[in-house]
């Protein structure tokens, strides 16, 4: 298991006992990940680990526009 798999995981056990939206809880989607980073703090301010799960949710929204941005190359098609 990666280090980002695992990060994901260790998140969604956090996550799993705050008031959030199931449907924000998709972890693979970056608007989501942006929508968390946004709005966790407001209901969820309190919880012991709101602010660490925010890091968390930040690293892997950085990680995933890296992805997101990463260049695919065709390969050119020969002439003939």
């Amino acid at each position: 298991m990666t280090n980002q798999d695992e990060l994901h995981l260790e998140v969604l056990v956090i996550i799993e006992d705050m008031d959030i939206p199931e449907m924000r809880k998709d972890l693979n989607k970056l608007g989501n990940l942006r929508w968390l980073q946004r709005n966790l703090l407001i209901r969820n301010g309190k919880h012991p680990r709101a602010t660490e799960v925010v890091e968390m949710i930040t690293k892997m929204a950085r990680e995933k526009n890296k992805q997101n941005q990463q260049v695919v190359r065709i390969p050119a098609i020969p002439e003939g």
